[in-house]
């Protein structure tokens, strides 16, 4: 699927296979990605503030390369790293994983 540079500010994907999608440049403001399939999805200079990502399959994507997490919710999420977790966390996504919240990022620094 093909959505870059799209406003979908709110959109409801919850349970959606978007695997391989371009979502690059996308507006994903608030939007619903519960359970949905990620996997490999493009999501480089993605808006991310507020989108929940609960449940969600992110194998193989960059998620700590979108333009924001702020408030981005990505409880239980599967396939992402601990260090791109804390990548995530620095940017504001809110994660229940505490012990990814203490990754070492390539920066030396250790984030919590």
């Amino acid at each position: 699927a093909y959505f870059k540079h799209s406003d979908m500010a709110g959109s409801y994907f919850v349970s959606a296979n978007l695997e391989g999608a371009d979502l690059g440049d996308t507006n994903l403001t608030g939007a619903k990605l519960s359970n949905a399939n990620l996997k490999g999805a493009h999501m480089r200079y993605a808006d991310l503030t507020d989108a929940d990502f609960t449940g969600a399959d992110l194998t193989n994507t960059r998620i700590q390369n979108v333009k924001s997490l702020q408030g981005t919710i990505l409880h239980g999420v599967v396939g992402l790293s601990a260090d791109q977790l804390a990548a995530c966390v620095a940017k504001g996504a809110i994660v229940d994983n505490v012990e990814s919240q203490r990754a070492t990022l390539p920066d030396g620094n250790i984030h919590v």
